[in-house]
């Protein structure tokens, strides 16, 4: 009985280490990516763009407050993915970057020019470039793949591998036809938010 007590008291440290471990490197990759938003909004300032308008402007202080949390969200969510990728830092940390500049710098714009007429939509792809780099460069740091072993190249064969070039075409032809569906409709529920 007393063994039982140990390892589940052991168990709970762990799992409690763990939680801790976890919130502190997600606490950093959001800080990343408020500091490169504020190197973002310097550097479109420096070369005289204008500052994407939201709407219903908030203060600066709620504002701050609102990055940071959508910030450690971002970073919790791309935990699984950071953990799986393999290969060098540099090519993880390219990926993470790329993953979210493709998300925040160049489909937000894409959608503020459909959904809305807010001013300074073209200054976004600028103003998310340092925050996307510096968040994929903490974030593959801090969030090492699972296992090691095995070149991303040979992953990429294995998956590919299991169907045949017909089967890849038709899958990725639904895909395209089904995106536009798909962020059509979701546009048109949150544009009147």
């Amino acid at each position: 009985m007393q063994y039982y007590k140990k390892g589940k008291s052991m168990a709970e440290k762990r799992v409690v280490g763990t939680t801790l471990g976890y919130v502190w490197r997600i606490g950093l990759c959001a800080l990343a990516n408020v500091v490169g938003t504020a190197a973002g909004g310097a550097l479109i300032s420096a070369l005289q763009m204008p500052v994407p308008e939201t709407p219903g402007q908030a203060g600066e202080r709620v504002a701050g407050l609102l990055l940071f949390a959508a910030s450690f969200a971002l970073a919790a969510g791309l935990i699984p993915l950071a953990r799986r990728l393999r290969g060098p830092y540099w090519l993880r940390w390219l990926m993470l970057a790329a993953l979210c500049y493709v998300c925040l710098g160049a489909a937000a714009p894409l959608e503020g020019a459909i959904f809305t007429k807010l001013p300074g939509m073209g200054s976004i792809p600028v103003l998310f470039l340092p925050p996307c780099l510096l968040f994929g460069a903490v974030m593959a740091a801090l969030f090492r793949p699972v296992r090691r072993g095995g070149a991303p190249i040979e992953a990429i064969r294995r998956f590919f591998r299991g169907r045949t070039w017909g089967q890849w075409t038709r899958r990725f032809a639904a895909a395209v036809l089904a995106f536009p569906v798909v962020y059509w409709t979701f546009g048109l529920m949150v544009a009147p938010f």
